[in-house]
């Protein structure tokens, strides 16, 4: 046991060969008729708590009785509310606070908040003052924060995709995944200006290296399937995932989003489709954020050796590429039916210091589905 809380993680990396997934591994997909158990039809191999869900919207005088009687089964879906303090609730009910901000960068960001404040005051009818306002806000960790700047944007001024797929991002970094699929899905549709379909925004990279350029349909779709991929719908994850390798404006972005179209393909049970995407992979491509998503690709296409990868599985992760190294080594392990190591590798991946990075939030999902629970 490390002083963290999470147990040594014990994996013989040289027999991981993440270049021979096979079809039939443990834990693939769970079928998109489970996911909505109200319109899902009664199968025998159903769920219980997709069963019971549906009994209590076809059959509420009954599902009444049940519960009058105190003999109602429960579900596997677990709610956690925050505290009023906190951001979120992890997806296993952990409380999430507001991540600390380096004290040398704490004037600065204060700074910039106000002087983004200042801007939404002089001119309250500008989106692009809000937009500022609600980064400017979420710079300070105040997730929740930018999320009701976002939505009072919405109220009060005309309709602008970037507020949806902004406000959506942050809505599943607080784990509220249905909402966020909600917002991602209205961003995606037709009902706005043209001009805004593929209009560019400018993103901060993840390595502080300036400023990368990205179009909204390309971030709202990558984030789909992001959600849909946290959810377990894999099929759906692939395809918003495809949609976005369309919209993508880099090398960065199309290595980013290919990584996690990979591994949707590969737990949808779709091994071939998986392995085609890997061919024409460069190792020698210019990247300037994507790296680990290379490295994890070629990887499983058997180019790189687990052993070489920059990471320790030992040690705490402190950097969204340790993360997501740690996550994809831990689902090859899960496809190879090494059930205990991927489990043991995903706590270690959920403990770390960024609850906000995407690998951490998936490795969330996959432990709760792993405990039979509903992500």
């Amino acid at each position: 046991m490390r002083p963290d809380g999470s147990e040594e993680v014990d994996i013989l990396l040289s027999t991981i060969d993440l270049g021979h997934l096979r079809p039939g591994c443990h834990y693939v997909s769970t079928p998109d008729r489970f996911r909505d158990p109200v319109q899902s039809p009664l199968v025998p191999n159903a769920p219980i708590g997709g069963i019971l869900f549906r009994m209590m919207h076809r059959a509420p005088l009954l599902w009444l009785g049940l519960c009058l009687m105190g003999c109602a089964p429960k579900t596997t879906k677990f709610v956690f509310v925050p505290p009023p303090t906190a951001e979120a609730m992890s997806l296993l009910g952990d409380t999430l606070w507001t991540l600390p901000i380096k004290t040398e960068d704490g004037p600065g960001l204060v700074f910039r908040l106000d002087e983004a404040r200042d801007r939404v005051t002089q001119n309250p009818g500008s989106i692009d003052a809000r937009l500022v306002l609600g980064r400017r806000t979420e710079e300070m960790g105040r997730l929740r924060g930018a999320i009701r700047v976002y939505t009072q944007a919405m109220q009060e001024l005309n309709a602008d995709r970037r507020l949806w797929w902004r406000r959506g991002r942050l809505l599943l970094q607080i784990r509220e995944v249905d909402l966020a699929i909600r917002d991602f899905q209205y961003a995606a549709q037709d009902n706005f200006a043209p001009s805004s379909k593929g209009r560019t925004e400018f993103e901060e990279l993840r390595t502080g290296e300036g400023v990368a350029v990205t179009t909204i349909l390309y971030s709202t779709f990558h984030y789909l399937g992001f959600a849909y991929y946290v959810q377990g719908s894999f099929e759906k994850a692939r395809i918003a995932f495809a949609t976005a390798l369309n919209e993508a404006a880099s090398t960065d972005e199309t290595i980013a989003t290919l990584f996690w179209l990979f591994l949707a393909s590969q737990r949808a049970g779709l091994v071939t489709e998986g392995r085609a995407l890997l061919e024409g992979l460069d190792s020698q491509v210019d990247l300037a954020y994507a790296r680990a998503e290379l490295d994890m690709l070629l990887a499983f296409r058997g180019d790189r050796e687990i052993e070489d990868l920059p990471v320790d599985l030992n040690a705490r992760i402190q950097t969204g590429d340790q993360a997501l190294y740690a996550y994809g080594i831990g689902v090859g392990l899960l496809l190879l039916d090494r059930i205990e190591e991927a489990t043991l590798l995903f706590e270690r991946v959920r403990r770390a210091d960024d609850w906000t990075r995407w690998p951490v939030l998936a490795a969330e999902a996959d432990l709760t589905r792993l405990r039979g629970e509903t992500p």
